[in-house]
């Protein structure tokens, strides 16, 4: 696998964090299914596993990456995902890969976030994740308010963070641009080190 990015490595990390890792295979109460690595249910040729299998922490990322893909190659065809700012692409990316891709179909049981996604609306994206906590599981209740709040958070890097989401940049917003700190002088100005932006006279 090629070397990933800050907002490849940020989503695999929030995924991780709550999946946890298992070697073997698992049942949870009232699943007719079994679970194994990074909350994985089935293989990549789609073969579910069985209660005796087992996985290696390396075998468990093939599976991690897999599911990734494979949660985003649904999801990111939605028009109004492209509009999303990158924070608020790994909310929905960490949901999909919980609740699985095919979410995005269901808006009988999934509309008010469908919804959101399709317009390309992050605040409503972060008001509908909590709504989806199967009945207020604590581990769900958790993760869907960090990815709730995540949804809203700016897109910062700390080599290089002007991939924030310009709809939310203020004039006078610091950033690192190569590693040198920068401020936003505003359309018209764009990035600037701090003593450029000093000289400008804002309009």
């Amino acid at each position: 696998m090629s070397k990933m990015n800050f907002f490849e490595k940020k989503r695999q990390d929030l995924i991780k964090s709550y999946e946890g890792y298992d070697p073997n295979a698992y049942q949870l109460d009232g699943e007719d299914f079994y679970t194994i690595g990074y909350g994985s249910t089935e293989d990549e040729y789609g073969n579910p596993f069985k209660s005796t299998d087992k996985v290696s922490e390396d075998r468990a990322q093939e599976l991690l990456n897999h599911h990734i893909a494979r949660a985003r190659s649904k999801v990111s065809q939605v028009p109004g995902y492209k509009k999303l700012p990158p924070n608020t692409r790994i909310a929905v990316d960490s949901f999909a890969y919980n609740s699985g891709p095919n979410f995005i179909d269901d808006d009988d049981g999934y509309g008010t976030i469908n919804r959101a996604i399709r317009a390309g609306n992050a605040e409503g994206i972060a008001e509908a994740l909590p709504l989806y906590n199967n009945g207020g599981l604590a581990g769900l209740v958790r993760r869907r308010d960090e990815e709730a709040k995540l949804a809203l958070t700016p897109a910062f890097d700390r080599i290089d963070s002007t991939l924030r989401n310009d709809l939310s940049r203020a004039f006078g917003t610091e950033a690192v641009l190569k590693g040198a700190p920068v401020k936003w002088g505003g359309k018209d100005y764009g990035w600037q080190s701090p003593e450029g932006f000093n000289s400008i006279v804002p309009n």
